[in-house]
């Protein structure tokens, strides 16, 4: 279980999927479970959070790089 968390929830969804075991998910309001839910709801779907997440995650940093005033206009 060395693989980011996103992708181990992804797997799992995924794993009981295809072997048709239903158990319940963790019903906290916790970020973490609401985290897991989601990968989990991803992964049982066929789809790959972690690439999906990485691609968003990338687009925002390049926003936000874009965003933030240039070490020049913060010298002056």
């Amino acid at each position: 279980m060395g693989q980011p968390a996103v992708a181990l929830a992804a797997k799992l969804g995924s794993r009981a999927t295809k072997s048709g075991i239903k158990i319940p998910l963790p019903a906290g309001d916790s970020t973490a479970e609401q985290i897991f839910r989601l990968a989990y709801a991803a992964g049982a779907a066929g789809e790959d959070p972690e690439s999906a997440l990485r691609a968003v995650s990338k687009k925002f940093a390049a926003r936000l790089t874009a965003a933030e005033p240039s070490p020049d206009a913060l010298s002056q």
